[in-house]
């Protein structure tokens, strides 16, 4: 029987499991320099992956990373886990591995931040879903754009009845510019996160969407492709894709997202509209500053590292004072469904319900 950590103390103990892996944003860095944490111990994920570490060597890479917090590196991550100045685990292990960590950890009784991907597949999300609610274990899952100050505005205008029950919603979610820095696309890469730029990117404005209807759709349907990158067509990823939604009330929401190669709007890359019984709202952002259209024009400054100092903020006053995650494991659990129900329909050129990507294997 897990024995739960009631709030978190003045000083909160961070414990890392998981260093240098790809695609994983390390957000202990931004719990380091808070006065209310300390980054006490890091360890390796189990099972690390040459392909994931990127070249990197998993203990020495995490032995530097100890090093540059003054924390303590430890061979075992489970003993980590355990120890009992460890209050908060920053859990940075990749897709595939994370949800046997997030098992122990919720046995621990110990909140713990993830970076995006839940899991690789809907049997990893589910297993790490069950896991913490059936210890009573707080996880946010780092969907930071909600965040953001204009998607902020934008929801707060919805919920306060400003365009009536939304209709619609078209939101174009793109990186430019290139690929990451040293990063190629493999089948191995593929099989530990689980898919392209859908699942690593699009998971963002998905968690948006579902945030401006309140509820899951009842049907999904997606184009896809390998459009920008040749090593993406090779280890049978995609770059870009539009998905399609359909709620139970009859209304539509419209994503577009992916990675390409172009450069990047001087302005911005993202915008969301979405259309009411009664009017439209619509986000930008977010460069040079985050905007929200709503009736008159508001402009809304910068707020630092992409909403994550918000979300973060959130997340620990949440803790601290016993209400539940703003965006717990279920949450990752819904947006991972939608993205492996679009896998299907797009490999089956067909429109399919959420219940059909779990029993298909995703």
């Amino acid at each position: 029987m897990a024995t739960r950590v009631q709030g978190l103390p003045e000083t909160a103990g961070v414990g890392v499991v998981g260093v240098g892996v790809r695609g994983q944003h390390s957000y202990e860095v931004w719990l380091a320099p808070r006065p209310d944490c300390r980054i006490v111990a890091v360890a390796q994920q189990p099972d690390p992956s040459t392909v994931m570490l990127e070249g990197k060597d998993p203990v020495g890479c995490a032995r530097e990373w100890a090093a540059r917090f003054g924390a303590e590196f430890m061979d075992d991550w489970r003993e980590l886990v355990a120890r009992p100045d460890v209050h908060l685990i920053s859990l940075m292990a990749d897709p595939l591995t994370a949800p046997l960590v997030t098992e122990e950890v919720a046995r621990a009784g110990k909140p713990m931040i993830r970076d995006k991907y839940l899991a690789a597949d809907l049997d990893g999300a589910r297993q790490a879903v069950q896991a913490c609610e059936a210890a009573s274990v707080e996880m946010l899952v780092t969907y930071n754009v909600r965040y953001l100050p204009a998607v902020q505005h934008l929801l707060a205008e919805l919920r306060g009845g400003t365009i009536g029950r939304p209709l619609t919603a078209s939101f174009v979610y793109l990186v430019s510019g290139g690929p990451l820095a040293g990063f190629r696309a493999t089948a191995e890469y593929a099989r530990r996160v689980g898919g392209g730029e859908l699942t690593c990117f699009g998971v963002y404005a998905l968690d948006v969407v579902l945030e401006v209807f309140g509820a899951p759709p009842e049907r999904v349907s997606a184009s896809q492709g390998a459009l920008f990158y040749d090593d993406y067509a090779e280890a049978g990823l995609e770059d870009l894709s539009q998905v399609t939604l359909r709620f139970a009330d009859g209304a539509l929401a419209h994503v577009l997202t992916g990675r390409t190669t172009t450069r990047p709007h001087p302005d911005c890359y993202f915008h969301l509209d979405v259309m009411g019984e009664r009017g439209t709202l619509r986000a930008l952002g977010p460069e040079p500053r985050h905007r929200c259209f709503a009736g008159e024009t508001a402009a809304l400054p910068w707020q630092g590292s992409w909403g994550v100092t918000a979300m973060v903020d959130d997340f620990l006053s949440c803790l601290r004072s016993g209400r539940p995650s703003p965006i717990p494991a279920r949450r990752g659990y819904e947006v991972l469904q939608i993205v492996k129900a679009a896998y299907l329909s797009a490999r089956e050129g067909r429109a399919v319900g959420l219940a059909e990507a779990d029993s298909a294997g995703f």
